[in-house]
């Protein structure tokens, strides 16, 4: 069952010392910001990306800071990859904390009708596919333990549409994805949630409006009634928030961070 802490101080709430996380796509953008703030929070981070040069300078950065982090090279698509690095990192630290599913692509085509096959496969297999073997494989270990928390990065697009066809699908998928396995492991201890985030200013979401020939969104103007587009760490606070004791009733959930934009 979901742990009762009524009588648990905040400072412990909200302290991670001796929690292990995993963090995927931590390599940049939202995924890097979640991996700071749950490193400054006292946890040891493993950042896994298929990027594993980023993923090992980010890793370093947060070293030079005092904080415990390492680097994994992971192609989340591979359910194989995904449970392997599971079980050595539970095997190294004794077990398993905080999950972050966050790797994830943006689609090519503004078009639905101009997306291919090939293109709707992939931003499937790495943001639906992907985050569902996170999602085993963090959850097979945390049932064993009797406890932990995973969090699934989806988007204000899986509540509102609007976007890319293949991308709106796959993160409407996570939603329905986060409930069930919620639903299955609540009883266990673990709990599942997800936080959807707006327009945020990241590496990957500028890159995919250039390749649009759309607006950057990497000024301060904009976004809607909050003035401003996202930034990394204002989604990286939000999960932070979800992975502590602070959200320990919470499961099953979508937390918006969208300053408004969906919500308003």
């Amino acid at each position: 069952m979901l742990q009762d802490l009524t009588d648990t101080p905040l400072p412990d709430l909200t302290d991670l010392t001796g929690h292990h996380a995993v963090v995927t796509g931590g390599a940049r953008g939202i995924g890097r910001a979640v991996a700071a703030r749950l490193a400054e929070a006292g946890a040891a981070v493993a950042i896994a990306d298929i990027d594993a040069e980023r993923a090992h300078a980010a890793a370093a950065a947060l070293r030079g800071q005092g904080r415990e982090a390492t680097a994994h090279a992971l192609d989340v698509t591979s359910a194989e990859q995904v449970a392997e690095l599971a079980g050595l990192l539970h095997r190294r630290r004794g077990r398993l904390d905080v999950w972050v599913n966050n790797a994830a692509v943006f689609a090519v085509s503004t078009s639905t009708l101009a997306t291919t096959v090939r293109e709707w496969r992939e931003v499937l297999s790495v943001n639906l596919d992907g985050t569902f073997h996170g999602t085993a494989a963090a959850a097979r270990l945390m049932r064993e333990q009797g406890g932990g928390c995973i969090v699934n990065i989806v988007s204000t697009a899986a509540l509102r549409g609007g976007a890319q066809a293949a991308y709106a699908a796959a993160k409407s998928g996570v939603v329905g994805l986060t409930r069930a396995f919620a639903e299955e492991l609540a009883a266990s201890g673990v709990r599942v949630l997800a936080v959807a985030p707006g327009a945020t200013v990241t590496e990957g979401a500028i890159e995919a409006a250039r390749r649009h020939g759309v607006a950057d969104g990497s000024s301060a103007a904009g976004g809607g009634v909050a003035g401003r587009y996202g930034r990394p760490d204002d989604i990286a606070r939000v999960v932070y928030a979800a992975a502590t004791g602070m959200c320990g009733w919470v499961t099953g959930s979508v937390i918006t961070a969208d300053g408004g934009e969906w919500t308003c």
